[in-house]
């Protein structure tokens, strides 16, 4: 049994899902009987435009090394272009963020206030804050540390992810 077998048409022309016609109850029982990566495999090639998280992702296939072609299609998938959507969708004209200078090579050129491409105030309250002050800060307030969060899209700390460049 495979795609045909339930109706499904795979055409790159297709202006339709290729999920809109599927018999649910006869897929199902077909994947019943098959792994998850057998599962993966048959959705993803069906699909026009799949929205794979980055848990799902790192969970299933891990996180492509940081210099392959694989990562960069990993960080538009995960991180640009759900954020440019969602930009796009709000269109804001203030974006306050916690760009600190002393973060990346690229960050030492910005400042408190600057513009994006877009036209979007950027806007950086902490912007000339240590490491030291940013940890006391928190620590005065009671916030979380964003250290102990990781971003695979970076994977290291000095890299910027591409949503400021």
């Amino acid at each position: 049994m495979d795609m045909k077998d339930f109706g499904i048409k795979l055409n790159g022309n297709n202006t339709e899902s290729n999920f809109g016609n599927i018999n649910l109850n006869e897929a199902n029982q077909y994947l019943r009987e098959q792994d998850p990566l057998a599962i993966i495999q048959w959705v993803i090639n069906m699909a026009d435009n799949p929205i794979l998280t980055t848990g799902f992702m790192d969970v299933t296939m891990g996180i492509p090394q940081i210099d392959s072609d694989e990562h960069q299609i990993f960080t538009e998938q995960v991180k640009l272009e759900p954020f440019q959507r969602a930009l796009d969708e709000h269109n804001p004209d203030v974006w306050f963020t916690n760009l600190r200078r002393d973060q990346t090579e690229f960050r030492k050129n910005l400042d408190i206030l600057h513009v994006n491409p877009k036209g979007i105030l950027k806007v950086s309250p902490f912007f000339y804050y240590s490491e030291f002050e940013m940890d006391m800060y928190l620590q005065r307030f009671d916030l979380p540390n964003e250290k102990k969060y990781f971003d695979p899209t970076k994977v290291l700390a000095t890299r910027e992810c591409g949503i400021h460049l």
